[in-house]
């Protein structure tokens, strides 16, 4: 509820800006996580937002826990290949719209495949 207070085609109030959705996708595969881009004219800045866990395919997502490489450290599999896929879907609304900066979040599964996907954009 309080994102969707934050989601609108409307003047922000009380100082606060406005998002708009550019792209949600509830449907759920392994290493596919829900997800949704939002855009904020005003700063010019990206959101994409990460379900966290939330079926079964989400579970099979996290259960494939074996490390792998990312930066200079490692990242939970699933982790990483959601946010793998998750990058190839988010890098045209990136190149579209050519924001000033990107946050990403999630909670739970989503916090981890967020963390990821942070460290592969960094990583560009």
């Amino acid at each position: 509820a309080m994102l969707e207070y934050f989601i609108t085609d409307r003047q922000g109030e009380l100082g606060r800006p406005t998002l708009q959705m550019l792209h949600h996708r509830r449907r759920v595969e392994i290493a596919q996580p829900a997800y949704c881009v939002l855009w904020c004219p005003r700063t010019r800045g990206m959101v994409v937002g990460v379900r966290g866990l939330d079926s079964l395919k989400d579970t099979v997502t996290a259960a494939t826990a074996t490390p792998r490489p990312l930066l200079d450290g490692h990242c939970h599999r699933g982790a990483l290949e959601g946010a793998t896929w998750l990058k190839a879907q988010v890098i045209p609304y990136i190149e579209d719209m050519k924001p000033a900066k990107i946050e990403v979040f999630g909670h739970s599964l989503g916090g981890a495949v967020a963390a990821a996907l942070a460290g592969e954009l960094y990583s560009e």
